[in-house]
């Protein structure tokens, strides 16, 4: 999912939920070691012989930690996000933006996975996220047309509004999974109750919605940096 659409309370709840095998993205930092963001490396970071290289391992490291796990959650904003993320830089290559090369490697590593897709409206993600950035970079004063700008100046590359073109990876991710294997699920429809919301994504990965909300408890953890 997107950042800035309560992926970090989905995340706190999978991670919490014990029939779940959560994978996915560390709360505490964006940064911190997963298998999520292994494969995302892979995905998004890779040329075609590396990726293939690379294959192999994950899909035995998937399987390892599906094997006795009713439910396996691999879940990092970088799977939508992966643009504008830091690892770009890490790994020293250019992101791959296509989305039906995007979605076909996914698939090659998880054939089977189902896919929830958490969007936004573009407008408001990008407000959101510009009053994140100017708060961690004390740039308060900067105008929101300035970032627009600079987005539009690195597009394909480094841009994150290629991103932003949900009906092109929604097509990608259905041609290649179906289309009952696809969920979106936009922000604004679950913003003002995350009840429903948890009750869907159980009912999506064939979970008790009851058990799924157990863990969570009414609040959302990750509401610093203008979250809403």
């Amino acid at each position: 999912g997107f950042p800035k659409t309560a992926t970090t309370t989905l995340q706190t709840v999978m991670m919490d939920h014990a029939a779940c095998a959560y994978l996915g993205k560390g709360l505490r930092d964006t940064m911190e070691p997963s298998l999520s963001l292994d494969i995302a490396g892979a995905v998004f970071f890779s040329d075609t012989l590396r990726f293939a290289d690379r294959a192999p391992a994950l899909r035995d490291r998937i399987a390892a930690e599906a094997e006795g796990a009713s439910c396996l959650m691999l879940s990092d904003e970088a799977f939508s996000f992966a643009e504008y993320m830091q690892i770009g830089t890490q790994w020293g290559c250019k992101t791959v933006t296509d989305h039906v090369v995007i979605a076909d490697r996914i698939a090659a590593l998880c054939p089977e996975a189902h896919v929830l897709m958490s969007t936004r409206n573009q407008l408001s993600f990008l407000q959101s996220f510009f009053r994140q950035t100017a708060k961690r970079r004390h740039a308060q004063e900067r105008p929101f047309e300035s970032f627009v700008d600079e987005m539009l100046a690195v597009l394909p590359h480094r841009s994150m509004l290629h991103a932003l073109r949900y009906d092109e990876a929604l097509r990608a991710y259905q041609g290649r999974f179906g289309a009952d294997r696809v969920m979106v699920t936009p922000y604004e429809s679950y913003s003002g109750d995350f009840g429903p919301y948890l009750t869907s994504v159980a009912q999506f990965c064939g979970r008790d919605p009851e058990a799924v909300a157990l863990p969570w408890g009414g609040i959302h953890p990750n509401t610093a940096h203008g979250s809403r």
